[in-house]
């Protein structure tokens, strides 16, 4: 069903949306912004001719999103195809919950070739839309530059009430993108195969191979990217530090503008965001309760899921690391230590720098012992 660029596959736009949904975030207006028209007819000769298309490293995302919805206007049949679209605009008018279940019964009468698509296309709008601080595109914007493109009737004129129609169906699947594709998904385990294939989990060391895998690290990692490719583009500074919080149920994310944003790995929200007023956030380490964030000029202790400041500690610090009951903070040529137990009261351990020839006397004892046992064990 879904065909278009003389007999391209809807398989065939899995690049294309991944690339606007990677190069494009951050980009004003995306999908509302018009490509340029030379760079375009290239593309959709290249997409014509059968062959893979290769985007620049520097593509305009705008050209990107232009060629989305191109394809989407060039189908010979509406993604929501003729016959169903009497169904899907009587869902408008009803109440959000009647609104999604009834969208799923119509959703599974579609081609297979067209649910796939129309489940990549509100994901990349549901990603869009969470970083609109940044790029200006509500849910509602993108509903009213993608929904005339995927709903509309064989027969009839398209008048005002049609298209606020469409808008709102668009809106409210935008919005509710996660509950209504994610979470059956990801019950079976299985999202992240028919998604776009940069969703496809990390496999290094740390995991255990396929087939062994306990839910526990599968709920991991579907949290994990869950929220990097939803929401971390929210910054518009470089991500410079990520650490789990709370039992893995938050995640923190610091920049280099110095801004700190904190999301809920299960509901995909954020959840607090608050300005370091420092250049540039260097280091995350969770601790117990708090979430120990190091920056160019100091470090705060902040409790690890509202964000509230607990404690300024001086001294910049570009690493945190945890030895057993020890925070070890590096600086500049400098190393410090802080005991968990009294880091409330800012107690330094002890504190030595890399052109010393011994430990500075005044370190306490159980540092000393600390460090001793840390290097027998390397």
């Amino acid at each position: 069903m879904v065909r278009s660029f003389s007999g391209i596959a809807a398989s065939r736009t899995r690049a294309t949306l991944s690339h606007a949904a990677h190069a494009g975030l951050e980009l004003e207006g995306i999908f509302r912004v018009a490509g340029a028209k030379t760079r375009m007819t290239e593309l959709v000769t290249t997409l014509n001719s059968g062959s893979p298309i290769a985007f620049h490293r520097d593509e305009n995302p705008a050209i990107v999103s232009s060629l989305v919805k191109q394809f989407l206007r060039d189908l010979p049949c509406p993604l929501l195809t003729f016959a169903l679209y009497s169904e899907f605009m009587a869902l408008a008018g009803k109440p959000v919950d009647e609104m999604l279940a009834n969208f799923l019964q119509l959703h599974a009468k579609l081609p297979p070739a067209n649910q796939t698509l129309l489940r990549h296309l509100i994901r990349l709008a549901f990603i869009i839309a969470q970083n609109q601080d940044v790029n200006r595109m509500s849910e509602s914007n993108l509903a009213k530059v993608i929904g005339p493109n995927i709903l509309y009737s064989q027969t009839e004129g398209v008048n005002l009430e049609s298209i606020n129609a469409v808008n709102t169906l668009l809106e409210t699947l935008i919005i509710h993108y996660p509950e209504l594709f994610e979470d059956k998904a990801a019950a079976a385990t299985r999202w992240f195969d028919d998604l776009i294939p940069s969703d496809a989990p990390v496999r290094n060391s740390a995991h255990p191979p396929r087939g062994t895998r306990t839910q526990a690290h599968k709920r991991m990692a579907r949290q994990l990217y869950a929220v990097f490719h939803r929401k971390l583009h929210g910054h518009s500074k470089s991500i410079l530090s990520l650490a789990l919080g709370a039992g893995d149920t938050v995640l923190w994310s610091g920049d280099s503008r110095g801004i700190v944003r904190i999301y809920n790995t299960d509901t995909i929200t954020l959840l607090e965001e608050f300005d370091t007023e420092a250049k540039s956030v260097m280091a995350l380490l969770n601790v117990n309760q708090d979430m120990w964030v190091g920056t160019v000029t100091r470090i705060e202790v902040r409790n690890a899921v509202s964000g509230a400041l607990v404690k300024q500690l001086p001294g910049a610090a570009y690493n945190l690391c945890r030895v057993e009951e020890c925070i070890w903070v590096g600086d500049a040529g400098k190393i410090s230590v802080y005991s968990i137990a009294v880091c409330r009261s800012s107690r330094l351990c002890s504190c030595w720098r890399d052109t010393d020839s011994e430990l500075d006397r005044r370190a306490c004892r159980s540092s000393r012992r600390l460090r001793s046992r840390h290097s027998s064990a390397r």
